[in-house]
């Protein structure tokens, strides 16, 4: 298997409390490992992560994952060519990434860009993340014409697909979701393993085995 074939892997990470921190390590490492490989590909000198969905006000629980970790994100020491767009405060959502993306256009365009929302999923990989090496369509969840975004996506499962998902109400939606619990397992994870990918300095790479699937 080359570098090619595994850049291109989608890596899904299914969340075991009692293996967290090597989990977070091997995530951290599979991270770092996309973002220095499209970097390179494309000549990028700076990145920026955009926290894209809605806050608990606005809409229901598993939307969230994104701004939450966006906030946690700018409390971390991130070093100063990467930006971080999106939180609780300040929602990148349906109503306001398109003209986010057609301000930014030429930023989004010359710099590396994650993009981190939440997932549909089927009930099986409900509570997991998803890492692609593309983009991602804010919305596509429920049918809505916005801009592909990123050249990395991180995902997190947090409610399970269903046919009549968008005629449903929050309090039902919520009862379809993932635990807060385990939304914020999941968000913390996220940070914490960006936040190690992203630092310039060396870190262990974990070697005991961990659940992961293709």
């Amino acid at each position: 298997m080359t570098w090619k074939d595994l850049y291109n892997k989608a890596n899904f990470y299914e969340i075991e409390k009692e293996f967290y921190e090597e989990l977070k390590n091997y995530i951290a490492n599979d991270l770092r490992f996309k973002i220095d490989i499209s970097m390179k590909l494309n000549n990028y000198k700076e990145i920026i992560i955009l926290g894209i969905g809605t806050n608990i006000s606005e809409w229901a629980n598993f939307d969230t994952f994104g701004p939450r970790v966006g906030s946690l994100l700018k409390q971390y020491n991130l070093p100063e060519y990467i930006k971080c767009y999106g939180d609780m405060d300040e929602t990148l959502n349906a109503t306001n990434i398109a003209s986010f993306a057609k301000e930014m256009k030429k930023e989004l365009e010359e710099k590396m860009v994650i993009a981190i929302d939440s997932s549909i999923s089927s009930r099986r990989s409900l509570g997991s993340i998803t890492i692609y090496n593309h983009g991602l369509k804010p919305g596509a969840g429920f049918k809505k014409k916005l801009p592909k975004l990123g050249d990395l996506s991180i995902l997190g499962n947090t409610v399970e697909k269903t046919y009549n998902l968008f005629n449903l109400s929050r309090e039902q939606i919520n009862s379809l979701s993932i635990s807060i619990n385990k939304l914020e397992e999941l968000v913390n994870i996220t940070t914490e393993s960006l936040s190690i990918a992203l630092s310039k300095d060396d870190f262990v790479i974990c070697k005991e085995k961990i659940i992961r699937r293709y």
